[in-house]
């Protein structure tokens, strides 16, 4: 019933390669974005505020994106929160179920153990 320490093992292996795939894809993410926002603002204030001046509707337009990408940032970072939350309670309760596995083991080994020394006691006198 009990599983093999590389069968545990190996799932932990697997467990943290998604869990490091995930941080660096967020990380990435992230960093990219805010890349592009700071980048967007540079050029808004910069080089194409005269063309974004002369036509309302693009300055309307590009602002809007620059807008909407600069609250992507912060909506990505409570995600990035509230999924670390979530696997944080799903690791926590799966440890509940292992130790619990192991308390049984540790139960029966020691249930076992006194059987046999109290065999042993009775087969001396």
């Amino acid at each position: 019933m009990s599983r093999s320490l590389y069968q545990i093992g190996d799932r932990e292996y697997q467990r943290n390669m998604k869990s490091e795939s995930r941080k660096v894809s967020q990380i990435t993410l992230l960093s990219l974005l805010l890349g592009l926002v700071l980048l967007l603002i540079f050029l808004g204030l910069g080089p194409l505020s005269e063309r974004l001046g002369s036509a309302p509707i693009w300055f309307i337009f590009y602002w809007t994106i620059v807008f909407v990408l600069a609250f992507l940032l912060p909506a990505f970072a409570i995600h990035s929160l509230a999924m670390a939350h979530h696997l944080h309670r799903k690791r926590l309760r799966e440890l509940d179920k292992e130790l619990a596995v192991a308390a049984e083991d540790v139960r029966t080994l020691l249930n076992s153990q006194k059987t046999n020394s109290s065999d042993s006691k009775k087969s001396v006198r």
